[in-house]
């Protein structure tokens, strides 16, 4: 329904690793219909448990997750903050809240 907060699920588990060192960035595009900030606060956990900071904006880790949404492409990029790593094998999922 239009207007109401609708919380996305992602379920991401990659092959290799993903580092800051290599510019790693996922891309999740099709995402018709939402609207939310530019800067996308995410939840992520690794094998179930709390892995706040591994994606960022301006590379810079903190104690939360963030992406960017951009409206005009339907897509939420995140990137792997500095000094972290997507562990191969590990299933991270990530909750994003917007708004349909």
């Amino acid at each position: 329904l239009a207007g109401f907060l609708n919380t996305l699920e992602f379920n991401l588990q990659s092959n290799v690793n993903l580092a800051a060192a290599d510019n790693s960035t996922i891309t999740i595009s099709n995402i018709e219909g939402a609207d939310a900030d530019g800067t996308a606060a995410v939840e992520v956990l690794k094998d179930g448990s709390n892995a706040a900071g591994l994606f960022c904006v301006g590379g810079v880790a903190t104690n939360s997750s963030f992406g960017t949404w951009n409206a005009v492409s339907e897509a939420l990029t995140l990137r792997v903050c500095t000094g972290k790593t997507l562990e191969a094998g590990a299933v991270h999922v990530v909750r994003w809240v917007v708004t349909n």
